[in-house]
């Protein structure tokens, strides 16, 4: 007899089921009563029958689920006495599997190494088994297909399903498997008196709707129980499928595949809403994902909506209502659930916060121990020997806790993490490649020359051993030698002592799993596996081989016709066997891969996919614990108090990536074959799927329902609502939606000293300005976190970011001398010149070629390109091409020998970034020799030094009359002599875009320029005692802008090249044809400057008159006077400009010390500034 009971989610069909259950146990205590429930629901349903059960025991009733089903008949089947397949076994039959048939499914096994895909292909194998989808089955559907990609990649599937589950037939036992023969065992098993009750499913997948169609028919009765509602109970409308969208229909879908006879079949209907349930739950029931009804007409006590600003806001209001609830409302943490759209985002926070406020929690999540430290500490060891003690990997590895010896002493340990933070500046900055690199380093302590000692004999040892065996020995004498096993005792002892149970039962259970893997894995290599023999007896057919001899074709079960193989599959063939034709190698009876040669980077993959899959022994929850899940996936039973948190719209139905083994779009031409019933749903269905354990589990509260979302997700990245969110927030819309940002920022409650503090901290952001301020201060120097809140305000009331005048002097001690660069930077921001000159912060400089490095090199190959040039006596454009080739050489070579670090000489790679930087340079020089033959100056001198105790005019002074003096290099200068006269131009090499402006000018961004035409002509008078008038100042830009090299409308393309190059600056009206002698035709390549047709420069050009240049260069020099003045003032604000879309803090290297918020301390906004505002402006 098949009995279906259908009720609303607030029905009492559960406590009528469990009733009923209890009642046939108690009539035949001989009887056997199985009672089925989703396998995450089976304790807590064992709970509840006991609870219900005045004989507190049950005999003759069984709670199980699917899986359960197996191990409770395990000694009758054909798996039992075989070795148990687990996760971490899986994937490491998954990969053997793939090692030892890739040249029977060569796209498979390609991908071998990714453990993303191993656990994809896992994954898919399991769900094969769910759908009953057989090698058979996909050889046929493979038949069908058209797409050469897909047609290979499904028929590939099956020769790899076929080899795995023949593995699993002959060696091993898995619970997917098990199903297809508890299966065959349930038809032979005496059933006659057993009855079956089905509670807590919304639908099943294939093999578990075999196990209950193979139940019904021999089973003395099955009831099964499913959440419906009706509108009509004359007709319930259950064999309606046309709307797979529809709130019920997988129950739908469930009941039409399991229905008898009206004769063989019941239906109960459960109509009573079950007592307690407020009111407005009722109403979410009859319209949340159905037919909307009209608002309610008032504000609802039971329903509550918050947004909050951030996941901590969101969850610390959580916290504070749970203890409002527990500790002034009387309910127990047992009444309450925190459920979350996405619990992998929510999860460490929750646990976090909660444990701050001393709340009991039991986290409905599964852990594995990939998150564990030992297990970066594995990993990173593996890394560091695979990759030859990369610098990345190796510091990795040496800074892992497990890495130091667990007897070490407190000082000890503080010594070795300061001497791994030394060595890991100097291998940075010094390149350090290779275990012999680092065994040649001397001066190291005892404690890490034996830290680098072992890890070099791991990496030997792994080299030397051949088979899994022994490098599985030397890796486990590696793991002995660092004592890790040791130090995970010690630090889950520890932990004990701090009553941290939890913790301490997973750093317990981390080493005791490792070890237990180790030894499965060495059993698991050494047992025999042939996966052609294997596969082809499980195909059931021993004379078709998996693929054609000349390994170009495939037969086609459907029609025996052979079909061509795409390129794509020919390829990763040939690419896996290293030959053009595929043949096939002669059965062997059985090998073990614990005998097979193995690569360390095969040993690495192996060791690491299985152990990806160890997880943690779940302990169960206590009586008296919140319970915190996935709002989709945690089965509840009926809660007073429920917060749905996280009900964002790209977690709220959650959207799994489509990265799994078969995308959306395979999976739909496959359903076209007629093969999409043996596979699951895609993601689009598995969206409409959620919805009814979405609806389930929000209705699982009966007093208070809390929906909040927090519209910045952690990366930052905005958010916003669900639509469930929206329909709820319609339904009640005399709600008023908390704002948590508010809410916290006027939070001043005192709790648990870690929220306060909290708390407290951002109060003092906010100034003190809370009159609550001194009192939860107060509080706070009297708890356990006293000393810290101490060390945490004694920086908080500094008056301003100024520094005394009497320090400033000491800071920047010496005499008062200074680089233009260093005025900028501090007219830029304040505080980065404090680091940078003050306190001289000193920034990790990594062994490889950045942008400075590359402009280093260009400088010191034109500086001496020209400085060779004028010892030929010859103006660069005056050299044969013989002569410029040999200066242009030496040049580069002289450049290379002056680069101390060796950075373009360290690599293959930075070698060609040198030719090809050379090649930047002979462009730039062919440039420049092409601006001279347009204009009257000629090369002059290169890397022109001034100094203060050179040059007297240099000499400035601030407002309270103290002297300091500019030092500085000139790149280079070009002059021209007219009797008495010399006119002068200064050029500065810039490797990125540079752009004169009168604003930067204004605010003292811009002074190099025209503070180097001050320091030129004081040299030249200098040198050459004649009056130096300045012709302009410019940046020569370093590039190579690509031009096709032909004539474009009429003009050589020459031209085109030189206004690419032309030089940007300020420059002297009267002087304009000295640079370029076509500004007197009005058209000037050489600088960047428009002319109208009378010869006036267009506005917005930086042309200017002697007296105005004069004038600008005053400007700029009253400007260095002010920012000097100023720095020994002790300004250190940070207070960063904002100009045009541009900051200083866009590349700042001391980002991660100021701690920027411009919502705390806004920009130093610029304003446009003209000529006007410059030029005259003192």
């Amino acid at each position: 007899m098949l009995e279906f009971i259908l009720g609303k989610p607030y029905s009492d069909k559960s406590k009528y089921m469990q009733k009923q259950a209890l009642k046939a146990a108690a009539a035949d205590p001989f009887a056997p009563v199985w009672y089925f429930v989703p396998e995450q629901y089976t304790l807590q349903m064992q709970r509840q029958l006991l609870a219900q059960n005045d004989k507190k025991g049950l005999l003759n009733l069984e709670v199980l689920s699917f899986n359960r089903l197996v191990y409770r008949l395990q000694n009758e089947l054909p798996a039992a006495g075989k070795l148990a397949l687990k996760g971490s076994g899986r994937t490491a039959l998954i990969y053997r599997l793939l090692e030892e048939g890739k040249d029977r499914f060569p796209l498979l096994a390609a991908k071998r190494k990714s453990h993303a895909f191993i656990q994809n292909l896992a994954k898919q194998a399991t769900e094969c088994y769910q759908y009953q989808m057989s090698p058979e089955k996909l050889r046929q559907t493979a038949g069908q297909i058209s797409g050469e990609l897909l047609r290979d990649k499904t028929a590939e599937l099956a020769e790899f399903l076929a080899a795995y589950r023949a593995a699993l037939k002959k060696e091993y036992f898995a619970v997917e498997a098990a199903l297809e023969e508890v299966c065959s065992l349930l038809r032979r098993l005496p059933l006659s008196g057993t009855e079956i009750f089905v509670d807590g499913f919304y639908g099943f997948v294939p093999i578990q709707l075999e196990i209950l169609s193979i139940l019904k028919e021999r089973a003395k009765a099955v009831h099964i129980a499913f959440p419906y509602a009706w509108k009509d109970k004359a007709s319930l409308n259950l064999n309606d499928l046309r709307y797979p969208a529809e709130l019920y229909f997988d129950v739908k879908n469930a009941v039409s595949k399991l229905r008898l006879t009206p004769a063989e079949e019941k239906i109960t209907l459960i109509a009573e809403t079950a007592p307690g349930i407020a009111p407005e739950f009722l109403k979410i029931e009859a319209e949340l994902f159905q037919s909307p009804g009209l608002p309610a007409g008032e504000e609802c006590g039971h329903i509550h909506l918050a947004e909050a600003g951030t996941m901590e806001e969101e969850l610390r209001y959580v916290a504070e209502q749970i203890l409002f609830y527990v500790y002034e409302r009387g309910y127990r943490f047992r009444d309450i659930a925190v459920l979350a759209g996405n619990l992998e985002d929510y999860a460490e926070k929750a646990e976090r916060i909660f444990r701050e406020y001393r709340l009991s929690f039991f986290l409905d999540k599964k852990e594995t121990i990939r998150r564990h430290p030992v297990m970066t500490f594995i990993e990173s060891a593996l890394q560091t020997v695979r990759t030859d003690f990369r610098y990345e990997e190796l510091m990795q590895h040496l800074k892992n806790t497990y890495s130091y010896l667990p007897n070490l002493e407190p000082e000890q340990s503080e010594a070795l993490e300061a001497e791994i933070s030394r060595l890991d500046i100097y291998a940075a900055e010094h390149g350090l490649r290779g275990s012999a690199a680092y065994g040649r380093l001397e001066g190291l302590s005892p404690e890490l020359s034996e830290i680098l000692a072992d890890l070099t004999e791991l990496s030997q040892g792994l080299k030397r051993e051949k088979d899994f065996a022994g490098k599985l020995a030397v890796f486990q004498n590696y793991l002995e030698k660092r004592r890790v096993f040791t130090a995970l005792e010690m630090q889950a002892e520890a932990l004990a002592l701090r009553a941290d149970w939890v913790k301490a039962s997973q750093y317990r259970q981390a080493g005791e799993k490792l070890q237990e893997y180790f030894a499965e894995l060495l059993r698991f290599m050494a047992l025999p596996l042939n996966v052609s023999t294997d596969a082809q007896m499980e195909a059931g057919s021993e004379e078709r081989p998996l693929l054609r001899a000349e390994g170009r074709e495939w037969s086609s079960p459907e029609t025996g016709s052979a079909k061509r193989l795409s390129p794509a599959r020919e390829k990763a063939e040939r690419s896996s066997l290293g030959a053009e034709k595929v043949e096939r190698p002669s059965p062997k009876a059985g090998s073990s891969m614990d005998s097979a040669l193995l690569s360390t980077d095969d040993f690495a993959a192996l060791l690491l996919a299985g152990m990806s899959e160890l997880e943690y022994a779940a302990a169960p929850p206590v009586p008296d614990q919140i319970v915190v899940g996935s709002l989709e996936h945690t089965r509840l039973p009926q809660t007073k108090i429920v917060f749905a948190v996280g009900l964002t719209e790209s977690s709220v139905p959650s959207i799994q990536p489509d990265n799994g083994f078969f995308s959306d779009w395979e999976r739909q031409m496959l359903k076209k074959t007629g093969a999409g019933a043996g596979l699951a749903e895609d993601r689009r269905t598995s969206i409409f799927k959620a919805q009814l354990t979405i609806f389930m589990s929000l209705l699982s509260a009966t007093e208070h329902l809390y929906l909040s979302y927090a519209a910045a997700a952690g990366n930052g990245r905005s958010e916003r609502p669900a639509d469930l969110y929206y329909q709820i927030s319609r339904m009640f819309a005399h709600n008023a939606v908390k704002n948590l940002s508010q809410w916290w920022q006027a939070h001043e409650q005192v709790t648990y000293p870690e929220p306060t503090l909290v708390s407290f901290i951002k109060q003092c952001h906010d100034g003190g300005r809370n009159p609550n301020f001194s009192a939860v201060y107060q509080s706070l120097k009297a708890s356990s976190l006293g000393e810290a809140v101490g060390r945490l305000t004694r920086p908080v009331y500094r008056p301003a970011e100024q520094i005394a005048p009497a320090l400033a002097a000491r800071l920047y001690s010496g005499r008062r001398r200074m680089s233009i660069s260093r005025l900028e930077s501090y007219n830029a921001c304040p505080f980065r010149h404090f680091l940078s000159y003050g306190v001289k912060v000193r920034e990790i400089v990594p062994y490889q070629a950045e942008r400075v490095d590359m402009g280093i090199f260009l400088h010191k190959v034109l500086e001496a390109f020209f400085r060779l040039s004028r010892k030929q006596k010859k103006q660069v454009f005056e050299l044969t091409a013989e002569e410029y080739d040999q200066i242009l050489s030496a040049a580069a070579a002289e450049a290379l020998q002056s680069d101390r670090r060796n950075i373009f000489g360290g690599s293959a790679r930075n070698g060609f970034l040198a030719e090809r930087l050379t090649e930047l340079a002979d462009r730039a020089v062919k440039t420049v020799q092409k601006q001279m033959q347009r204009g009257e100056l000629s090369f002059y001198q290169e890397e022109i030094h001034f100094r203060p105790e050179d040059w007297a005019a240099l000499r400035f002074f601030t407002e309270d009359g103290a002297e300091f003096f500019l030092e500085g290099v000139i790149d280079r200068m070009d002059i021209s002599r007219e009797g008495n006269v010399v006119y002068f131009s200064v050029l500065d090499y810039k490797t990125s875009e540079h752009d004169l402006d009168y604003t930067a000018i204004y605010y003292g961004l811009q002074l190099q320029l025209l503070l180097y035409l001050e320091a030129g002509r004081e040299y030249l008078q200098t040198r050459q005692e004649l009056a130096a008038v300045p012709v302009g100042a410019a940046y020569f830009h370093l590039k190579d802008p690509l031009f096709v090299q032909t004539e474009i409308a009429g003009r050589p393309a020459e031209e085109d090249f030189l206004k690419a190059m032309r030089l940007r600056g300020v420059f002297a009206a009267e002087s304009l044809t000295r640079l370029d002698r076509g500004a007197a035709e009005g058209q000037p390549v050489v600088m960047n400057v428009r002319l109208k047709k009378d010869g006036s420069p267009y506005a917005g050009n930086m042309v200017l008159a002697a007296d105005e240049l004069e004038q600008l260069q005053t400007f700029a020099h009253r400007q260095a006077e002010t920012a000097a003045g100023r720095i020994w003032q002790g300004d250190a604000a940070i207070r960063p400009y904002y100009y045009k879309k541009e900051t200083p803090c866009t590349y700042c290297r001391y980002a991660g010390i100021c701690k920027f918020d411009r919502q705390e301390r806004p920009y130093r906004y610029l304003s446009s500034k003209g000529k006007e505002d410059v030029v005259g402006n003192f």
